[in-house]
């Protein structure tokens, strides 16, 4: 070979070099910013690429829940023989997981845990467990806890933050427990993120004091994670004035308060309707410069609604430039809870003509709306719309259509609507039951009623109400003290609902009501 010929080949081995290099950090730049479809649209296969450029590349994938381009990346890591990197691996079980691929994730998890090297990472561990987790497969996600123990795989901080996260889907408060146990024995206890995880969860317990006794026993509070999570936490659970006086405490620290902080503060002052408290904090927002923070306005606009000023709701809404889906649900929202159900399409036609696609609580609102105008056919309209979208199977929104239907009389549509459902919540039950009291078909709502406890839904204060109520309706005081029974026994008798129907029932019939009923409902 001359010497012409090595310096020509040495020159193009440079310049691809830098080529390639420069390409994978645009690929992780673009991806960094969000630009996921210009990230794939850069990756060509002629190109020399690092095994650090995959990551990204399945990121952006994932971020665009586009499988069949994850699977074309799958096959060239195999090609080019980077499957049995942890790094590489892990990032293909998260793209497959949010691609929602969960058998394929399961698959690759199986086939690479089989090497010696990649069954003590750590990180692939915490993918699956995270996969199981976010497909609501919680106990397979506890399984997977146990098989690291069994093999000797110390989880880390993240590992115990998932599982915190299993311990509210499979709502095991022992559980929680022994999570916590855990934390303190390996020293996990004063790590913030293990700490605001341990908060969350006995937060969403309903049991804010253990929460509060996790927080008093951190010893260096600089974490302001921390803080957010005990306000939330305590909005969670009702105690808006402890969330307020948490807000109080962290400005005294003078820790960094930011978008988390005022939107969970912003929350408890909306809970308690302290206009007063919400106007301060409305000046601390702007001071801070986090009045255009989506989620802070959104929380001022709600706040001001929530307080009757739909005028002051309406000004902030219309200031606030490139307004979010929440922005404009927080308004549609506003415009309903006031009965101003007009004013709620026109907000909802406009974020439509602005291309804004409407979320499951848009859709939620706006048939409400429909409902208040008395608008069957626009509300017919929407559930048309809804068929060429995934939202249709959201349980919220059926839930709303189920209600509009029957507010219409048309108990036979929402009852095939309610056949066809593939999920079944306390909350969509209770609009099937209401609905067909609504429409004096009372037998029926006691039917669905009974076959509900067979699903194994138990109902909630709002469904005794309903199903008594089809009692009062039947004029069958017998079976209604049988239900005021199994009211005692879930420790519902101080609803005020359920309080009022049972007396006027029993009164009707002069029926001595008594709380020694055993609550049988066959």
């Amino acid at each position: 070979m001359s010497f012409n010929s090595f310096i020509s080949r040495q020159c193009s081995t440079l310049i691809q070099t830098h080529f390639s290099s420069t390409l994978n950090a645009k690929i992780k730049f673009l991806v960094q910013h969000g630009h996921y479809r210009e990230a794939l649209k850069a990756y060509s296969k002629q190109s020399h690429f690092s095994k650090f450029t995959f990551p990204s590349l399945l990121k952006a994938c994932a971020s665009l829940e586009n499988l069949r381009y994850g699977k074309a990346l799958h096959s060239e890591i195999i090609k080019m023989g980077l499957l049995f990197d942890p790094y590489v691996s892990a990032s293909l079980i998260n793209m497959y997981v949010k691609c929602g691929s969960l058998c394929n994730a399961v698959k690759l998890f199986e086939n690479v845990s089989h090497c010696e090297a990649m069954v003590q990472d750590v990180t692939l561990w915490n993918s699956m467990i995270d996969g199981f987790l976010k497909h609501r497969f919680f106990e397979e996600g506890a399984v997977q806890f146990r098989r690291m123990q069994v093999l000797n795989i110390k989880p880390d901080r993240y590992t115990l933050c998932i599982l915190l996260g299993v311990c509210n889907g499979i709502s095991d408060f022992s559980y929680g427990r022994k999570i916590h146990g855990y934390a303190v024995r390996n020293v996990f206890d004063d790590d913030p993120f293990i700490i605001t995880a341990l908060i969350d969860m006995y937060s969403s317990f309903n049991r804010p004091m253990d929460a509060w006794n996790v927080f008093e026993k951190v010893e260096n509070k600089y974490s302001i994670a921390v803080w957010n999570a005990m306000i939330n936490g305590f909005c969670k659970n009702g105690y808006w004035r402890d969330a307020l006086d948490m807000y109080s405490l962290v400005k005294d620290e003078g820790l960094g308060l930011g978008s988390t902080s005022f939107s969970s503060v912003l929350t408890a002052c909306s809970q308690g309707e302290d206009i007063d408290c919400g106007r301060q904090l409305h000046c601390d927002v702007i001071k801070s410069g986090f009045e255009s923070d989506p989620y802070v306005s959104t929380s001022l606009v709600t706040l001001y609604s929530k307080c009757g000023l739909v005028g002051e709701a309406e000004e902030l809404f219309h200031s606030i430039a490139g307004k979010e889906v929440g922005m404009w649900n927080s308004m549609i929202s506003a415009y309903v809870n006031c009965e101003c159900a007009h004013s709620a399409l026109d907000v909802y036609y406009q974020m439509r003509f602005m291309a804004i696609t409407p979320d499951s609580f848009t859709i939620s609102n706006v048939l409400v709306a429909c409902v208040m105008i008395g608008s069957f056919e626009l509300g017919g309209m929407i559930h048309g719309d809804l068929w060429k979208r995934p939202m249709k199977d959201n349980v919220a929104v059926q839930s709303a259509l189920l209600t509009m239907y029957s507010r219409f009389g048309r108990v036979e549509d929402a009852f095939d609507l309610f056949i066809e459902m593939k999920e079944k919540d306390v909350v969509t039950w209770g609009c099937m039951i209401s609905g067909n009291c609504e429409n004096r078909k009372f037998k029926e709502a006691l039917s669905l009623f009974k076959a509900m406890k067979s699903d194994g839904v138990e109902p909630d204060p709002n469904v005794i109400a309903s199903a008594i109520n089809a009692c009062v309706g039947l004029n069958d005081a017998k079976l209604g003290c049988c239900i005021h029974g199994f009211t005692i026994k879930k420790g519902f008798e101080s609803d005020v609902f359920t309080a009022w129907l049972v007396p006027r029932l029993c009164f009707n019939h002069q029926h001595p009501c008594c709380s020694f009923i055993d609550g049988s409902i066959a």
